[in-house]
Parts: structure tokens; sequence; C-alpha cells
């Protein structure tokens, strides 16, 4: 899951560790940042609201500029990935979402 609301990204870690019994070693994460962005800031940002370590935050991804643009308002934390690499829950998720 990709997103730039960390209360979304923490509700969707909850939901795997409550419901499907993930274990928090097994979340990944990656950050995907525009150019003009703070990368430590917004390190800081994910860390602080999701209770993560840097080492836990993989590669960063720093877009570079694409044309003049006109997009005012660029998320300046980036879009954070949350990561589980598991075929059978994989399957297991998909199999229940057919069921609603």
């Amino acid at each position: 899951m990709s997103n730039t609301d960390p209360y979304l990204i923490k509700k969707f870690r909850d939901f795997l560790a409550k419901i499907y019994s993930v274990e928090e070693e097994k979340f990944k994460y990656s950050l995907v940042m525009f150019n003009d962005g703070d990368k430590i800031k917004a390190v800081k940002f994910w860390e602080g609201h999701l209770g993560i370590k840097r080492n836990q935050l993989g590669k960063i991804i720093v877009i570079p500029p694409q044309g003049r643009g006109t997009y005012k308002e660029k998320n300046q934390f980036g879009v954070l990935t949350i990561t589980v690499c598991n075929n059978k829950l994989k399957e297991k998720i998909l199999e229940e979402l057919k069921q609603i």
C-alpha cells in the first residue's frame, strides 16, 4: 500500500497485524519523494508518525524535475509504501475479498 497519509498507512499496518498476525519485522517501507523535498525532514516525519527507525525505511527514491509543472501543493514528505512479502497472505486476503 502506498499513500501520503501516515494515519492510513498506520491503520493498514494495524489491520494486517491484528487480523492476519503479521509481525512487525515483516513490514518493509520505502519512500518516493519529489526532488525539492527535504529527505531528512521526510524521514523524521515518517519515523515520528509510524514509530519506525531509519533502518526500517529502505531506499528513498527522488523523482527528478519533469518539465515546468504548475502543481504547487506537492507533498513535501513523499509517498510511503508499506510492503509485506507473503504470497499465502496475499492469496488469503484476495480470497476473502471475493466473498464480499
